[in-house]
């Protein structure tokens, strides 16, 4: 009998572990950290492994070639910068998850608190925030000083509203805003991002985790393997990478809860008000100005503002798309994106590779980060997630 009732235990034991396991994230497997693995390379190894970038197509990038790229920097420039130039041809635009636009979508209230999700390298965990959490509430949208001065501008200050920026490192409202890069097994993929202080860059949640890496190729969902961001990219000029190249800490990426499915939550992810994410880097933000800062909006309520959005649309300079932010859709189901036509109330501007860019207002403070457009609109209107009470919170104690 006794010996019946041990069977019994372990067979019950063997069933909550089953059952446990039916319940993990997928998404989260074994991490594995390629700027560890590289640097227990040798020269020979990591020479290797960047010599084969130059030789790759979509869908044959070696394992770990980001961290041999930016490693190989202090090895042997001229071949890393072959690999850099090899991998910005081949890197296509990082699009946010592809939804059904026919049905509207309902219409979401704010929520009483806010969640964040936090890749800490241990299988991940949600922290949220409530009302107690907020600093004491100060005026929204007050009018504050330009952080603007002489020779932060781009110039000229032309009629168009989209002008490219050759020389992004000589303005201070350009030199935070970097090219980002984002492997997903062996394919790459470019956005855009800014440093909100010298070692934290704030980027879109799709750059960082995404169910749609599989839109171009058919691969499996999740976190992206490995990230860099270059600072202030020049690729029409003599000196594209003037500040190198720095890599993601790919052990502490943070996204919105809700961009995050959590089935326990009954959260079915991706949704457009979490489209927000930050990751630090291994090295710091280089250049003589300092980042832009964040500004508190209420975004249904921040209409007929002129904003600008800075990114890098697929291969190109980086782009500066002036704008005008509308009212709220009803049928966007949100409640923390903003909304913006082109200057005359026409068709955005803003492209694919955008994505994660700073949406600054006419002072120079931060109000958003861009994540795409939505075609479901007529016209067209670019879509940001706009820097609310609770996401201004967040964010502010990293300036």
């Amino acid at each position: 009998m006794k010996k019946k009732l041990v069977l019994l235990a372990l067979a019950l034991v063997m069933v909550v572990a089953l059952s446990s396991a039916a319940l993990a994230d997928l998404s989260e497997p074994d991490f594995v950290d390629s700027w560890e693995v590289t640097g227990n390379m040798t020269e020979e190894e990591l020479t290797a492994i960047v010599e084969e970038v130059l030789h790759c197509r979509q869908g044959t990038i070696p394992d770990h070639a980001f961290a041999a790229m930016v490693r190989m920097q202090d090895i042997n420039p001229e071949l890393a910068n072959a690999a850099f130039d090899h991998m910005a041809e081949i890197a296509v635009p990082a699009e946010k998850p592809q939804r059904d636009e026919s049905t509207p979508a309902a219409q979401k209230d704010e929520p009483e608190r806010f969640g964040i999700y936090v890749r800490d390298g241990h299988g991940g965990h949600y922290e949220y925030l409530d009302e107690d959490d907020l600093d004491p509430e100060e005026d929204v949208e007050a009018e504050e000083e330009s952080v603007l001065g002489e020779g932060d501008l781009i110039s000229p200050q032309d009629a168009s509203d989209c002008h490219t920026i050759l020389y992004p490192k000589n303005v201070r409202e350009t030199a935070m805003v970097g090219w980002v890069f984002s492997k997903k097994d062996r394919y790459a993929f470019g956005s855009s991002g800014f440093f909100l202080n010298d070692t934290v860059v704030a980027t879109a949640a799709h750059v960082l985790y995404n169910k749609d890496w599989s839109s171009y190729f058919g691969e499996p969902s999740g976190w992206a393997d490995e990230v860099y961001i270059i600072q202030a990219h020049a690729p029409e000029t003599s000196e594209p990478r003037p500040y190198g190249v720095v890599y993601a800490n790919n052990f502490d990426m943070t996204v919105g809860s809700d961009w995050k499915p959590n089935p326990k939550e009954g959260i079915e992810g991706y949704s457009d008000d979490a489209d927000w994410g930050i990751f630090p880097v291994q090295g710091t933000r280089k250049g003589n100005f300092t980042p832009m800062p964040i500004k508190k909006i209420d975004p249904n309520t921040y209409m007929n503002k002129r904003i600008k959005t800075y990114g890098y649309p697929a291969g190109e300079s980086m782009r500066r798309v002036d704008g005008i932010t509308t009212t709220v859709p009803a049928i966007s189901g949100t409640y923390r994106n903003l909304f913006s036509t082109d200057t005359k109330g026409g068709a955005t501007d803003c492209e694919g590779g955008m994505s994660g860019g700073p949406v600054l207002d006419a002072d120079g403070y931060v109000v958003g980060i861009f994540t795409g457009a939505t075609e479901k609109l007529s016209p067209p209107r670019a879509m940001a997630v706009g820097m609310d009470k609770w996401l201004y919170q967040v964010l502010s104690k990293y300036q």
